[in-house]
């Protein structure tokens, strides 16, 4: 096994991690353009590194590790790496992490986290042997949406349009709102603080954020939505007013290559404008657009004390596997 550094030059190291990471994760499979869009968008003030192992010149194993851009742990790095199934033994899953654990050393980390999935048994016996221990709870949800009905949830509609809220997706935002980039970014970290996690939030910055929403690869603008608060609307001096305070979103993304399946990401309302019906009201809108737009089946995730998990609950959503956050203290170990 040769352990290198991903070469960004050409596609061949991108091609070979995509077709590593699809085969490890038939119900996520990407794209070599959303490996470039995020690494292009990607907060570049935070370490990070990409490297692939060969056997015999072939690419069988793809691997990432750095700091987290989502939660702030001084001295925190996370690791995560996949082999092609045909290469997947326990003696070169320990090759691999002992390189990669040299690595993190390096850097004198305070605590190390990686990651898997309950349906995982191989993942999750590596991690604990290895002195990880389980952190955080994360289980994943299913809808049909072919079977989904808005009609039963109108109540919960009309509860938040009479409260004066209007659902718009991204797309339409960026037409009629000069500051949506700003106002979301706001909004994003306000409900990102309330996310359960093993570490305290850290906000991404404007600039890194913003420029995520401009690339139509990173970010789907037409199927994320935003519920406005049209109460608070100002009309201002030369037609410069404000359509109103934004108060919940709802990331819903299409895969790239399963054009029947959606996922969606974070969902939350702002603390001020809870038990209004709005979290309802723009999971259906949002559920509706995937059911327009041909989307036969949506995923999410939500930690096991979540809120948000027994909303899904109520739309239908059926439980499936769980995602497992492991971390190890250094010290500890």
């Amino acid at each position: 096994m040769n352990i290198r550094e991903f070469n960004e030059a050409t596609d061949h190291d991108y091609e070979a991690g995509v077709a590593i990471w699809n085969a490890n994760w038939p119900d996520y499979l990407e794209t070599v353009e959303e490996w470039k869009a995020w690494h292009e968008t990607r907060d570049k003030s935070l370490y990070y590194e990409r490297f692939v192992g060969e056997i015999d010149g072939q690419v069988v194993c793809y691997g990432d590790w750095g700091e987290s851009g989502w939660t702030l742990f001084p001295g925190k790095y996370n690791w995560d790496f996949y082999l092609h199934p045909d290469y997947d033994t326990a003696s070169i899953t320990d090759q691999i992490y002992d390189g990669l654990l040299e690595m993190i050393m390096a850097k004198e980390p305070t605590k190390i986290t990686s990651g898997t999935r309950s349906d995982k048994p191989k993942r999750i016996s590596f991690l604990e042997e290895k002195g990880y221990k389980l952190a955080q709870t994360e289980p994943t949800s299913l809808l049909d949406v072919t079977a989904f009905d808005r009609s039963a949830y109108q109540k919960s509609i009309d509860k938040a349009a009479a409260a004066g809220i209007e659902i718009y997706s991204c797309a339409q935002l960026k037409e009629i709102d000069p500051k949506w980039k700003h106002k979301l970014w706001e909004l994003r970290w306000e409900i990102h603080q309330d996310v359960p996690s093993t570490d305290p939030p850290k906000p991404t910055p404007f600039e890194v954020y913003a420029k995520r929403l401009d690339d139509p690869v990173a970010v789907n603008l037409p199927s994320r939505f935003v519920a406005v608060d049209t109460t608070t609307a100002t009309n201002g001096d030369n037609g410069e007013g404000d359509i109103g305070q934004y108060v919940a979103l709802s990331n819903l993304d299409y895969n790239r290559v399963n054009k029947a399946k959606g996922h969606t990401g974070l969902t939350g309302v702002a603390r001020a404008h809870r038990r209004k019906g709005i979290a309802t009201a723009i999971k259906v809108h949002a559920i509706s657009q995937a059911k327009a737009d041909g989307i036969e089946i949506i995923d999410t995730d939500n930690d096991e004390n979540n809120p948000m998990l027994a909303l899904n609950v109520l739309l239908g959503f059926r439980p499936g596997p769980a995602w497992l956050a492991y971390e190890l203290f250094i010290k500890e170990a």
